[in-house]
């Protein structure tokens, strides 16, 4: 079995099929950082891990010595891993505040018809009443104003106002209870 560093040499001699040699003995590393970024696809981690060895191996001037040439086709990997996991990281992050987003907008859409359809109902059960009475209850349903602030609008008393709403309350309790 050739040494790390003698498969570099005939590598670097053009001899290209040793790179699938020192792919195989690399393999266990790359797997291993596959695993730990579970959340992309292991093919393209180990491509880019394979692509980083190569790059790796072009560049080396000096591979006399075994142990540094591991060191650093090592090292090399776990910066590789470690570009990757920042990557990823990243992406889903961005995926999580989309997926949150479009959440938000689909119940904000349901909630948005719910309400359109609950005001429909409510504009239907007191459109039969007189115009002040009418007024005073859209007031009390739809701009939540207070019952002072309902007999400023509409020129009466605020006992008045308050015997509208609870008219009102009552109303809605028969007809939804």
């Amino acid at each position: 079995m050739n040494k790390v560093n003698q498969i570099i040499v005939e590598i670097k001699k053009g001899n290209k099929d040793e790179f699938e040699t020192l792919l195989e003995r690399f393999m266990p590393l790359m797997n291993k950082y596959s695993r730990m970024l579970y959340k992309d696809e292991p093919d393209d981690i180990k491509a880019e891990l394979s692509l980083a060895l190569y790059d790796a191996i072009d560049k080396m001037e000096y591979f006399d010595n075994e142990a540094k040439c591991v060191a650093y086709i090592t090292n090399t990997l776990y910066l590789k891993y470690l570009e990757l996991y920042r990557k990823s990281k990243q992406y889903h992050e961005h995926m999580e505040i989309i997926e949150d987003k479009f959440i938000e907008m689909h119940y904000a859409e349901k909630d948005l018809f719910q309400e359109v359809e609950v005001y429909n109902d409510l504009k239907r059960i007191i459109c039969r009443y007189n115009n002040q009475t009418y007024n005073i209850f859209c007031s009390v349903l739809f701009e939540q104003l207070s019952d002072s602030e309902i007999a400023e609008k509409y020129r009466v008393s605020r006992q008045y106002a308050n015997r509208k709403r609870r008219e009102l309350i009552k109303l809605l309790q028969e007809q939804y209870m």
